[in-house]
């Protein structure tokens, strides 16, 4: 996988939860999802019901960037590093920490596929 989820930082801590992940490679970040699915007594997700997920915006990121998704809300930024990376930020916009205790894990999917009805939600009146 060119994405890697490196860690979950300070969970339970509304301003400061976040979700990191380090770029393997150059791609395109809106082909990655990130579900909060429930967590089994084994420590694996569960498949069936995600209660959370946030695609990834279109946006080329090279080898060695650094990705974070805080679980708040916020305004989309990055910032380049020192050694010529570039740490890009984005937010969920939940209205509380998401991971404390023992029910969800972060689980990150390639969503190299994907479809949809053309004809979903289009009809008109009149």
């Amino acid at each position: 996988m060119t994405l890697n989820l490196v860690s979950a930082e300070n969970v339970g801590e509304a301003d400061r939860e976040r979700i990191i992940f380090r770029a393997e490679d150059e791609f395109d970040l809106g082909e990655f999802v990130v579900l909060l699915a429930l967590k089994s007594p084994k420590k694996k997700p569960f498949s069936g019901s995600v209660p959370h997920c946030y695609w990834f915006t279109d946006l080329k990121v090279k080898k060695g960037d650094t990705v974070v998704l805080y679980t708040k809300s916020g305004k989309r930024s990055e910032k380049k590093n020192e050694n010529g990376s570039t740490s890009y930020f984005f937010y969920w916009g939940l209205d509380e920490p998401k991971l404390q205790g023992d029910r969800l894990i972060p689980v990150l999917i390639k969503s190299e596929w994907w479809d949809y009805p053309e004809n979903v939600h289009t009809h008109e009146d009149g």
